[in-house]
């Protein structure tokens, strides 16, 4: 049993993400989106403020240094990007 622990807890390790980028394109109090990629106020809110509770979010200069000097990321790292196509994030 013991064996089998491990080898589940090692198969996890390694298929676990060490970074987890959320992707944003629009955040609006939009009643129709058609192309279904809006967020509203509230839900975005809601979402920040889960991921201050369970994960880190991190800067792009934190994960450039973790890249460049090959330093460890913190557990459950979260970087979030907007797509800069919608300017509604700079309302935010």
């Amino acid at each position: 049993m013991a064996k089998m622990r491990d080898f589940l807890y090692k198969v996890r390790k390694a298929l676990w993400p060490k970074l987890v980028i959320l992707c944003y394109h629009r955040i609006e109090n939009y009643t129709c989106d058609p192309v279904k990629i809006t967020v509203s106020k509230k839900n975005f809110l809601n979402q920040i403020n889960f991921l201050k509770e369970y994960a880190k979010i991190i800067s792009p200069n934190q994960l450039f240094d973790s890249l460049g000097n090959r330093k460890n990321l913190p557990k459950r790292s979260v970087l979030l990007t907007f797509d800069d196509g919608y300017s509604s994030y700079e309302q935010t």
